[in-house]
């Protein structure tokens, strides 16, 4: 089977469009989120790793839960809209059947999946950010 270059990118655009919104938001509310949190930590008496990966959970889970406040409508409106009708009638059709909560359809296991995938990966990372810095000093 013999596909185009053209192919291989098909529908790169339309993916990186709507998913800049999502990870701007995701990621600006990891950092003012682990920020926050780390302050909130100064006044207990306790080691600095330990202060650090609670920080990294919270920002984690936080972003997570931002993320899928924009993930999830999009999600719905893409599985709802089978037959591929324009947005508007999606819209209308999803909201008249469902109410509006009807776009935040499966949120809790959606939540519960990023905020364990994504939790583990930032604690990692951040892990092990901070051991090549201290072994490279």
């Amino acid at each position: 089977m013999q596909v185009a270059a053209e192919g291989i990118y098909r529908g790169f655009g339309t993916s990186a469009i709507g998913s800049l919104p999502g990870r701007a938001l995701a990621l600006t509310s990891l950092e003012v989120s682990k920020d926050v949190t780390l302050k909130y930590l100064e006044k207990f008496d306790m080691p600095e790793a330990t202060r650090l990966g609670i920080a990294n959970g919270v920002a984690g889970m936080v972003s997570n839960l931002v993320s899928c406040g924009y993930y999830v409508p999009l999600d719905v409106m893409d599985n709802y809209g089978g037959g591929r009708p324009s947005v508007m009638k999606t819209v209308k059709n999803l909201v008249e059947e469902d109410g509006w909560w009807g776009f935040y359809r499966g949120v809790g296991p959606r939540f519960v999946n990023m905020s364990l995938c994504g939790t583990t990966m930032i604690v990692t990372y951040e892990l092990i950010k901070r051991l090549s810095v201290k072994q490279q000093n």
